[in-house]
């Protein structure tokens, strides 16, 4: 019975070992060079992949749980709930806001994605997801 479970992993590896080095063998048949006026299209899903994840990594910021201080006219002032001297400001102006039963008031702790910077008073960062503590975790 051993003896089965040997030969079936052993089969298993040759198979996935010739799958994975048939691409380059391709290659190899085709004089080693690549035509470049031709993308294939594993080239471009794999570009179409990679702008993906570049977007959205250059694009927002990890989240951040704040106290808010002050929510009016699309702007959000909080403070970050580990150290109160930081001080946070947001325009809530395009952001997906989800409050629950109730509106989102001072005092209430909520998430914050943000993209681009978290700005200033002047100038504060543009959220892109403001999610009340009650909301937080259904």
């Amino acid at each position: 019975m051993k003896k089965r479970y040997v030969l079936a992993v052993v089969i298993i590896l040759a198979m996935g070992m010739t799958a994975c080095s048939f691409e380059s063998k391709e290659g190899a048949a085709n004089g080693g060079t690549v035509d470049s006026s031709e993308p294939s299209e594993t080239d471009a899903a794999r570009s179409d992949e990679k702008e993906a994840s570049d977007a959205v990594e250059i694009s927002q910021g990890d989240p951040i749980i704040v106290i808010v201080d002050r929510y009016e006219d699309n702007i959000i002032v909080a403070r970050d709930i580990d150290d109160e001297a930081i001080i946070y400001y947001f325009s809530t102006e395009d952001a997906e806001v989800i409050e629950g039963d109730s509106p989102i008031t001072a005092g209430d702790i909520v998430e914050i994605t943000y993209q681009g910077v978290q700005g200033d008073e002047e100038h504060p960062g543009t959220a892109v997801k403001v999610v009340a503590e009650a909301m937080m975790y259904q």
